[in-house]
């Protein structure tokens, strides 16, 4: 009797365990969302089982989930997903491998040599929608970290449909959709070069090294602005495939090592210009009135902290001034004040006050990935953390996120995080006309001044036949099936022995 009771209970076990749903089994607690890597009309949540270490790619359009079993772990740094397939890295300073993971299969793309130890991260990858363009940060003559001397040489490449080509250019590279069309800034030139590696055209810019430069895209007209030595500034219309000048001159007289203007990367309208007074005392904006630059606002900086930023939405162009409220860099808190440029003057929109002396403030372009101040350009997610709050523009409006809430700076609307979410650090993503906002193990759609909880419909994926691959949720059943096979068989073998 007590062999029949046995196997009866076992049965149940087996039962139960099978018809369960896995999430109540704790699945939930060993899944954590990696990041998020936006592409078109796409995004591709990363996620990690931390119990198999393995990976899951999850991929949202707006209305439902895909989930796909992803046959690698943490042997490879995934840098991109770019909605054809996954680019991942292997190693990551000295010798790099880079790889695409596509449809069940990997592919040594190019393997890189002779990188600098003095990096954490030897690849500089920057996406169009279309291609990359891949900076390998090279060991230079005198690169010895033992010593603690640095010295690099830069090889670019791009990196279209799977083949990698060599480039005859190094700088910083800038996409410009008008143009299908690379904008690479080196040390005394700028060039454009084609989505086949070819130099459309070239231009020497500075003979000291120091300018900045900017693309402005107003109407159908796109310019490219440069503001180099001595407070000269030279403006170029982008006129098939080619730099046509057409303003030419020194604003300000400066010394040749210090322009005293400087760009924004990107912008929407007019050209604008930032320029700052000789003692430093002011920061000025400069408008194209289609004749000249023309002065149409001076913001005070007696401490030099006021920083203007630029800002564009899908079809609108913003400044943004930070400025430590207690007058020192050391304050903890700013004063944020947003103002949209209209018809060759400065609108005041909205300001705020924020109890952090650092604000990230990034854009999002319009191919999809992000552009950023400082090196926060990223292929994926932008991160809020604890002194890290962030302004991101993109879609229609300018937003800034910190660990509590959300405050629209174009509409003045504040809205409060969800409680999943507040006080820890998450990350933003923009995609398929919407905020995606999401920390380790939750996820939500922001719009129209709402929060939506998509974290259930992206676990249920998981359980729905993967694109290629066995449904996760077959593959755990399957293994806990096997787990309570072997557990009866053991218990069942134990009790034969002991009745003999």
């Amino acid at each position: 009797m007590p062999r029949l009771v046995t196997c009866a209970a076992l049965a149940s076990i087996f039962i139960l365990l099978l018809l369960s749903p896995t999430p109540a089994l704790g699945i939930e607690n060993s899944l954590k969302i990696v990041n998020a890597y936006p592409a078109g009309d796409k995004i591709a949540f990363l996620l990690l089982n931390e119990t198999s270490n393995g990976f899951y790619g999850v991929v949202y359009d707006g209305r439902s989930f895909k989930a796909e079993r992803l046959p690698f772990g943490g042997e490879y740094i995934v840098r991109h997903w770019n909605g054809k397939y996954w680019l991942l890295q292997k190693g990551d300073t000295v010798t790099v491998e880079l790889y695409l993971y596509r449809h069940g299969k990997f592919k040594l793309v190019h393997t890189f040599r002779g990188g600098s130890a003095c990096t954490d991260n030897d690849l500089d990858i920057a996406w169009n929608g279309g291609e990359y363009y891949i900076t390998f940060l090279g060991a230079g003559p005198n690169d010895d970290l033992a010593h603690g001397e640095c010295s690099y040489e830069f090889r670019d490449y791009l990196l279209k449909d799977g083949t990698i080509v060599p480039l005859n250019v190094t700088g910083l590279e800038r996409w410009v959709p008008q143009l299908n069309a690379w904008l690479v800034a080196s040390d005394f030139w700028i060039y454009l070069v084609d989505e086949n590696g070819n130099i459309l055209t070239k231009r020497k810019i500075s003979e000291t090294g120091w300018y900045s430069t900017e693309i402005a895209v107003d109407g159908n007209r796109t310019f490219l602005v440069a503001s180099a030595d001595g407070g000269w500034v030279r403006m170029f219309t982008i006129e098939n495939s080619s730099l046509v000048l057409t303003y030419n001159r020194r604003l300000e007289n400066r010394t040749p090592e210090n322009a005293g203007i400087y760009l924004p990367d990107f912008w929407i309208g007019s050209p604008i210009l930032f320029g700052e007074s000789q003692n430093g005392s002011t920061v000025a904006v400069w408008v194209f009135n289609g004749t000249d630059f023309i002065k149409i606002r001076t913001f005070e900086d007696e401490n030099d902290y006021t920083e203007l930023h630029a800002l564009v939405t899908s079809n609108k162009g913003y400044i943004l001034s930070t400025t430590p409220i207690f007058g020192n860099s050391e304050g903890a808190s700013l004063r944020l004040e947003l103002f949209e440029l209209r018809n060759l003057s400065l609108v005041p929109v909205n300001s705020l006050n924020v109890n952090d002396s650092v604000v990230r403030i990034a854009y999002v372009r319009d191919y999809g990935s992000f552009g950023a101040d400082w090196p926060w350009w990223t292929l994926s997610g932008l991160k809020v953390e604890s002194g890290f709050p962030l302004v991101v523009s993109g879609g229609s409006s300018v937003l800034f996120f910190n660990l509590t809430h959300v405050f629209n700076l174009t509409s003045g609307e504040s809205v409060e995080l969800p409680s999943s979410l507040k006080g820890s650090e998450y990350r933003v993503a923009f995609c398929c006309g919407e905020w995606l906002v999401f920390g380790d193990d939750s996820v939500y759609a922001f719009k129209n001044g709402q929060f939506s909880d998509l974290t259930q419909e992206m676990l249920s994926a998981l359980y729905e036949k993967p694109r290629s691959g066995i449904p996760l949720g077959a593959v755990i059943t399957g293994g806990l099936a096997a787990i309570a096979a072997l557990v009866a068989v053991v218990i069942l073998r134990r009790r034969n022995d002991g009745e003999r």
